[in-house]
């Protein structure tokens, strides 16, 4: 190889290093999860890692400032689902069709959902709405379908459901009354009992968020696991768990760069 094209490739392999490490510092908070496979992509607003088996995401980490749910009007172009050009045998559109508005109810939920998607990320005092191209991609990206998964609409993704109650809760209240910055993992469970599933999509029986979140007090961790039935009721405090029992339902290792007695301190009762 030329010495040119040799130095060339070094310096364009730190640049693509150096991005990476840049998106993963934004979203990913003390490490990446453990995992077992090289499917997690990085996005504008979030990471992902994909489950081909289930056709939904294993996991998606975002981070959140104020700045960053300044969303456009979900409509026209900005209401799009598309394809994710990184991920082979994705769930599509149509394989959703029949879903909604029947027995099944279940709705294209986001798992990196769409308030997030705003804001001026690229700092040229431009965004979405004023016409900011590199910000269309931000939300074109939340709007794969590579970070959907069924949810039921009427009580678990609608109003008063218990997914509902959650995202509501991080953007009023920690991100927009508070000001907070925040990091989430929001993922879905499979167990080894059986799970609904329709046209090779898997509906998760489980699904869960873990919210961090810092104030004038210190680092707060809030570790949610949600059934995902019809019947789901009470408080949002009755889903909280610690972050032991996700990663033992779901083998992985959240914050791997703490250890376990740093990061229980943090964990909200």
């Amino acid at each position: 190889m030329h010495k040119l094209s040799f130095i060339g490739l070094v310096v364009g392999m730190l640049c693509l290093g150096s991005a990476l490490f840049g998106q993963e510092s934004e979203h990913i908070y003390q490490g990446l999860p453990s995992s077992q496979t090289d499917l997690i992509y990085y996005r504008k607003a979030y990471v992902i890692e994909w489950d081909p088996v289930h056709k939904v995401p294993r996991w998606v980490a975002y981070h959140v400032t104020p700045d960053y749910i300044m969303t456009p009007s979900r409509k026209g172009h900005f209401a799009q689902f598309r394809g994710d050009p990184d991920i082979d045998n994705e769930a599509s559109e149509k394989d959703y069709e029949g879903q909604f508005q029947t027995w099944r109810n279940y709705a294209k939920g986001h798992l990196a959902p769409y308030y997030i998607a705003g804001g001026d990320r690229d700092h040229d005092g431009l965004t979405a709405a004023d016409g900011d191209e590199d910000e269309y991609q931000t939300i074109y990206e939340i709007n794969y379908m590579s970070n959907i998964a069924p949810q039921d609409q009427y009580d678990f993704n609608g109003a008063g459901g218990l997914w509902y109650q959650l995202e509501t809760y991080v953007r009023e209240d920690l991100i927009r009354t508070k000001g907070y910055e925040v990091w989430v993992y929001a993922g879905t469970i499979f167990g080894p009992s059986s799970y609904d599933e329709y046209k090779g999509i898997s509906v998760p029986p489980l699904f869960y968020k873990i919210i961090l979140y810092k104030n004038e007090e210190g680092i707060h961790i809030e570790p949610y696991l949600l059934p995902h039935q019809r019947d789901s009721r009470g408080e949002l405090s009755d889903y909280l768990v610690n972050v032991d029992m996700i990663e033992a339902l779901t083998g992985l290792d959240f914050y791997p760069e703490w250890d376990k007695e740093e990061q229980e301190r943090f964990v909200e009762e």
